[in-house]
This record gives structure tokens, sequence and C-alpha cells, in this order.
């Protein structure tokens, strides 16, 4: 009888973004949130991350995924965009 591979799929390793555009969306994800009326806690529970974690990508001190980085942009309505347009 052929064994069956139960095993949960192999994820795809994260990629994370520099630190230099981190801090810029910290930047614009606080000026988003507050243009919706949201709270750090308001953003971390639909997240479901901590408000500390929100505070840190706020500040540019905590390392974001391209994954992480949509999500949260569509939670406080970020056009990324924004980011991807060079000054």
């Amino acid at each position: 009888m052929p064994s069956e591979d139960t095993s949960k799929p192999a994820r795809k390793p994260s990629t994370y973004i520099s630190i230099e555009l981190s801090s810029e969306f910290g930047l614009a994800l606080r000026d988003a949130r507050l243009r919706a009326g949201l709270t750090q806690m308001d953003v971390a529970e639909r997240a479901r991350v901590t408000q500390s974690y929100v505070s840190r990508l706020e500040l540019g001190s905590q390392k974001l995924t391209v994954e992480r980085i949509s999500l949260l942009a569509g939670i406080v309505g970020l056009n990324m965009s924004v980011l991807l347009v060079d000054d």
C-alpha cells in the first residue's frame, strides 16, 4: 500500500524588505491609519498582531515582509503604489 504524504506543504521563505522601505512604509502606515480614524490597537486586532508591533512598524524599527505590508496596507486603505513611486 503506497504511503501518503500527510505533511504540510513547504512554506515559501519570507522575503524581508529593506530598512529604508520599512521606515518609509511605517510613516505611510501611520498617516493612513490616522486618516482612517483607526488606533494602533484597531490595526493590531485586524492584523492579529500586538499594538507594540504596530508601534514599532510606524517607528520604522520592525522588519517587514511584502506579505505583511500588503495586509497592513489593506487594513488602513493605503495605496501601495504611493510607496513604489520614486520622488
